[in-house]
């Protein structure tokens, strides 16, 4: 790129050689005398004001450290400084330049890319192509494209100068093809003319970044299919049933493309194929706040795809976990209601256990299941054992207690449920309810203190199927912490009624031998002795 200068400088005073005489007779009129604050240059016998100086080779004041003092400065852009202030003098008419101009900016060659004095053009090393308006001699060739003249022998159609206008190529465009310049300007010409409103200019053929036969920058929104770019389609920016627009922004995903769901392009005008819902989003695949394509599963209900997951909505999302609960999905029934194979959504709560496979301890209560080897449906389902629920309990429950409200007797031991009027919650139940050696039962469905508890004497619960330790029967009596071996007619320690023999004077004995806890209490008088019956005799 070069520049054209079409005017020239002006010389402000005329070029002679000054003499020491003249500048002697300046001294008294020129207008380097000021003030009466002066520097004065003995060599010229000029005087300059504060702040300048003479020129080194020229009776003219100039700035101190300015052009002129034969010093070159490249700080103030000078790239010469022959100690003078003009471009040279006239010779015999002619005009003669010397090694520097007036400003120190140029050394005044021709090819310098300055348009110096006596100069009509300077394009530097294109000076003499045969291209180019300048010859070598820094003059303006007569005939050339950008001359402005429309020369008809050099098959100029036109000729705006040395700038493209909107009917015409200037000569910068024979810097893409020699041809091109001083022609008038078509898209598909293989040059750019922003004057004529092109952007671009790829010589009628498509490419990633401009539309051949538009000579437009091509973008997805821009209405011309460019498939040199990848685009399918081109509609404008907005969405359309048949195209996507450009809302993923410049280059995004899915831009200007035939929609479909997984395209990760959320086209608010399509609906996928069978589905009667728009896409309200597209994440390319099952994301927590979409649903994809179904998978390639017949099963997932097309109207779901390409939109925002629900646990009922019937379509099996395995990234998404429903509110509240625990786990992502991994079936889903069409409207949320539960199934034999399928937890719903509570209507519509949700929850632990919401469109999963059932079961017992899941925290889902699912009343069309039934647990494995159970002949009853869950009633109730805590996640596990509590005191209004049985959970799914370990291989010697009842299987038809598993999910089922607690009962002392169901079969079920239930650590977290104690049984009405007990004391303690379960350690043991057995199925109906019986005693046995093991483990107490409920009464007779009467429950209370000991009720599902491995038997003690002193639980308060008579077992007649339990034998105490110690003890040569089973329970006979259990008054909890009332059993003594003190109390007249009382249950002793061992859970047996009082008998005679055990120390303590009962009812209808008169005596008491002792000695089954270690006593004493015969009760007769001298003579008599005590009977194996507690008599005195």
């Amino acid at each position: 790129m070069y520049r054209i200068e079409t005017v020239h400088r002006v010389r402000a005073a005329a070029i002679a050689v000054v003499g020491v005489i003249a500048a002697a007779a300046a001294a008294a009129s020129s207008s380097c005398v000021f003030e009466s604050r002066t520097n004065f240059c003995e060599q010229f016998g000029v005087r300059c004001k504060e702040g300048q100086q003479c020129a080194l080779h020229q009776a003219v004041c100039i700035d101190i450290g300015g052009c002129g003092d034969g010093r070159v400065d490249p700080d103030k852009g000078e790239v010469c400084d022959d100690g003078n202030v003009s471009d040279g003098e006239v010779v015999d008419g002619k005009f003669v330049p010397d090694a520097c101009s007036d400003d120190c900016k140029s050394d005044q060659r021709c090819g310098n890319e300055v348009v110096d004095m006596g100069e009509s053009c300077d394009h530097g090393a294109r000076n003499g192509l045969p291209d180019d308006g300048c010859d070598v001699n820094c003059q303006l060739k007569a005939e050339f494209c950008g001359n402005g003249i429309v020369e008809l022998k050099l098959e100029e159609q036109c000729d705006p100068g040395t700038a493209d206008s909107a009917g015409c190529n200037s000569n910068k465009a024979d810097e893409v093809m020699v041809g091109l310049g001083c022609r008038f300007p078509v898209c598909g010409d293989g040059y750019p003319n922003t004057a004529a409103l092109e952007a671009c200019d790829s010589g009628g053929v498509d490419t990633d970044t401009c539309n051949g036969k538009f000579c437009t920058m091509s973008a997805c929104g821009d209405h011309v299919q460019n498939s040199a770019a990848h685009e399918q389609c081109d509609n404008g920016s907005d969405d359309s049933l048949g195209c996507n627009g450009g809302n993923n922004g410049p280059g995004g995903i899915g831009n200007c493309k035939f929609p479909f769901c997984g395209d990760r392009y959320a086209n608010k005008a399509f609906k996928p194929p069978g589905s009667n819902n728009f896409e309200v989003c597209d994440t390319g695949e099952d994301s927590q706040g979409c649903n994809g394509d179904g998978n390639g599963s017949s099963t997932n209900k097309i109207d779901s795809e390409c939109q925002v997951p629900k646990c009922g909505d019937g379509y099996v999302n395995t990234a998404f976990k429903p509110d509240g609960a625990d786990q992502v999905e991994q079936c889903d029934n069409d409207g949320g209601g539960d199934t034999i194979g399928c937890n719903g959504n509570h209507q519509g709560s949700n929850g632990p256990g919401s469109c999963r496979h059932p079961a017992c301890g899941d925290g889902y209560v699912n009343k069309m299941f039934k647990p494995p080897g159970s002949n009853l449906t869950e009633t109730c389902d805590s996640g596990g054992n509590s005191d209004t629920c049985n959970g799914n309990g370990s291989a010697g429950d009842e299987d038809d207690a598993r999910c089922q409200p607690p009962k002392c007797g169901d079969g079920y031991v239930n650590a977290q449920f104690k049984p009405p009027g007990a004391d303690d919650t379960e350690n043991c139940d057995n199925s109906g309810g019986s005693d046995t050696a093991g483990c107490n039962g409920n009464h007779n469905g009467s429950d209370g203190p000991g009720a599902c508890r491995v038997p003690t004497c002193g639980d308060g619960y008579v077992n007649d199927k339990f034998m105490p330790p110690g003890s040569p029967t089973t329970e006979k009596c259990d008054l909890g912490a009332a059993n003594s071996n003190e109390t007249i007619d009382g249950c002793r320690t061992d859970c047996r009624h009082a008998f005679c023999g055990d120390g303590v004077i009962d009812s209808g004995e008169t005596c008491d031998p002792g000695g089954s806890y270690g006593k004493d209490a015969t009760g007769c008088a001298q003579p008599f002795k005590c009977n194996s019956q507690c008599k005195c005799v």
